[in-house]
């Protein structure tokens, strides 16, 4: 017998010990807040919009909301204006994914540098546009 388990009368099944059972209840204490943010502000939303998808729902007029099946998704199919929107879309990821993962990559790699000539004055000068907002806010 282990110090986080007992024997239960069925046989080869262990239960767990009060310590272990403490220790998972106050993991589920500390996770709570986390699955109910995840149900409220994502879960539910999402599948709400998905449901939404099947009907003629019109956020400017609320009422009168009816389920019109697959209308929806065969008016997107032959809209002009969605593969325009896609096209663009597209072109702003091909861009735009890019710039945003290598230009942050290459300021990190120059900040850490050894080549950079008074490293630390450059640091300072890099950091100090994102430090000042708080600083003042702190001190107001």
């Amino acid at each position: 017998m282990t110090a986080t388990s007992r024997s239960s009368p069925e046989g080869g099944r262990r239960r767990p010990s009060g310590l272990a059972w403490r220790r998972a209840r106050w993991g589920y204490v500390f996770i709570a807040p986390w699955i109910v943010g995840f149900f409220l502000f994502t879960l539910i939303p999402m599948v709400a919009t998905f449901i939404f998808t099947f009907t003629n729902i019109d956020l400017a007029n609320m009422g009168n909301i009816q389920f019109v099946g697959l209308e929806n998704y065969a008016q997107l199919l032959t809209d002009s204006q969605t593969h325009a929107s896609l096209l663009v879309t597209f072109k702003f990821a091909i861009i735009a994914l890019p710039v945003a993962m290598l230009l942050p990559f290459g300021v990190a790699m120059l900040v850490n540098s050894r080549h950079v000539m008074a490293p630390s004055l450059f640091r300072v000068l890099f950091f100090l546009p994102y430090v000042v907002p708080f600083v003042d806010g702190a001190m107001t």
